[in-house]
């Protein structure tokens, strides 16, 4: 969350204000003290949070945003306990089409004991695909990322080990997104979630829902 000084708050409010209405809040501070926290009056609280559903009817996911492989006919699995970073689609899903995840990847998603991460990665592929003008597909991605961290999802950012380990990974497809995704689970020792069946043929914590 951005710090800003007092004089720099009273010289550029307007714009301050009008971000934090758009779902990044900021604190200002005097003297090096944070005195006040300006966030949008529709932020849930702590207890309000919710993982799944935030943004119903806010975002509209077309069925060929990304090519996925069939779902499988397991029983829902839950990991108890674990990081679990999901993937783009699954994120869109779980924001504002929940209906459309599997039993599985809800039951993962929604147990309280396990931490559920978004990557930098996935809000850089959807601010490149709305930029393309697609008609049927619509998410702002900055509420998204404001919505994400105000129910409880972690953010991941992507850093240089996680670009040099695409490197290790086996040429299954050649999505950019997917590898990094892939890329930070092996480095970060985390579980990516997926409803791709190529993305879950790499090796490593990748499990499809």
């Amino acid at each position: 969350m951005q710090t800003i000084n007092i004089h720099q708050a009273k010289t550029q409010l307007s714009r301050l204000v009008e971000r934090a209405a758009q779902g990044e809040p900021f604190v200002i501070a005097k003297a090096g003290k944070p005195l006040v926290k300006v966030m949008a009056l529709n932020a849930p609280e702590a207890g309000q949070r919710r993982r799944l559903g935030f943004m119903a009817g806010q975002i509209a996911v077309p069925d060929d945003f990304r090519p996925d492989g069939r779902r499988g006919d397991r029983a829902a699995v839950r990991w108890r306990g674990v990081k679990l970073l999901l993937d783009t689609h699954l994120l869109l899903w779980a924001a504002g089409e929940p209906g459309r995840l599997s039993a599985e990847a809800r039951a993962s998603i929604e147990a309280p004991e396990n931490e559920l991460l978004f990557s930098a990665a996935s809000l850089w592929e959807i601010a490149i695909k709305r930029g393309l003008g697609r008609e049927d597909f619509r998410v702002d991605v900055r509420l998204l990322r404001r919505g994400l961290l105000d129910n409880g999802y972690g953010e991941l950012p992507v850093g240089s080990e996680h670009a040099v380990a695409i490197d290790g990974l086996p040429p299954l497809h050649k999505d950019p997104f997917d590898r990094l995704l892939v890329a930070q689970a092996l480095v970060e020792g985390v579980t990516l979630l997926t409803s791709d069946e190529r993305v879950a043929q790499y090796p490593g914590p990748v499990r499809k829902v």
